[in-house]
């Protein structure tokens, strides 16, 4: 169980935020991959427990951004073992704090009484 911290220091509270976050990027994609990746890729169906004449071969997504460096080196060795090429990508946030529904509500109904007030 993860011990809840005893502190109001946003910079310990907010800690969880990265600072940077990863994909990964294929500057080449076969237009299907080499025979020996197939079978570990069908290799792999099977030990889930996928009958053969349900396994057809699919692309893993790339649509995933990563906390972690090496959660994308891994997404991309993935799809380097079936032939494919690419590179890691970086980005820096920048974390904005974004008002509350309740907040929204509130700064409309201002709005709204202002508005009627000039009438």
């Amino acid at each position: 169980m993860t011990a809840i911290p005893q502190t109001n220091d946003v910079h310990v509270l907010a800690g969880s935020i990265p600072e940077q976050l990863w994909a990964i990027e294929i500057t080449y994609l076969p237009s299907f991959p080499y025979e020996g990746a197939v079978e570990r890729f069908f290799a792999h169906q099977r030990e889930r427990g996928i009958p053969d004449e349900d396994i057809e071969f699919f692309w893993p997504t790339l649509s995933r951004v990563y906390r972690s460096r090496s959660g994308a080196r891994d997404r991309l060795a993935l799809f380097e073992s079936y032939g494919a090429e690419g590179h890691l990508v970086r980005a820096t946030p920048v974390w904005e704090q974004v008002e509350t529904k309740d907040q929204k509500i509130a700064r409309l109904e201002a709005r709204v009484e202002q508005l009627e007030a000039e009438q």
